[in-house]
């Protein structure tokens, strides 16, 4: 069962925290780019929105949601206790829902808002596929997955 915890002590604590802090000070600079081309889609002459309006606003940027431990696929990591990490944002509607899959299980709700977000899973030895998808308020989009080696 995935357990999403707020605090974590150990060897991992340094990467949480430069997770946190990717989505206060780094993300705000992304968030006034993206920003920007929303602005765009604002006044879309195409009528694209029909499906993608929120608050009445066009918004057809898909979220960012990246994930950031482990850090490249097939990463080899100690065992059985690993943790999933990474950073979700979207800059028009906002994000509404982030979910992860472990091995093409059932999905889980793991955050509601920008920010960083992580879980803990214990796993068996072997490889192992995660996968999360980052729903904005307007309903885009949009994924990222890894694949990783409990050792």
């Amino acid at each position: 069962m995935l357990k999403q915890k707020r605090l974590l002590f150990g060897p991992i604590a340094g990467f949480v925290l430069a997770v946190m802090l990717a989505g206060s000070i780094l993300a705000p600079a992304s968030f006034a780019a993206a920003e920007k081309e929303n602005d765009n889609d604002k006044d879309d002459k195409n009528n694209k929105c029909s499906q993608h309006k929120y608050d009445g606003k066009c918004d057809n940027q898909k979220p960012h949601v990246n994930i950031m431990w482990p850090v490249h696929n097939n990463d080899k990591l100690p065992g059985p206790t690993v943790i999933v990490a990474g950073i979700a944002y979207d800059t028009g509607s906002g994000i509404k829902d982030v979910k992860i899959s472990i091995d093409g299980g059932a999905w889980t709700s793991i955050a509601q808002t920008n920010g960083p977000w992580f879980v803990t899973e214990s796993l068996s030895t072997g490889t192992h596929h995660a996968k999360v998808r980052a729903f904005d308020n307007a309903n885009n989009e949009q994924t990222d997955s890894i694949a990783f080696k409990i050792t």
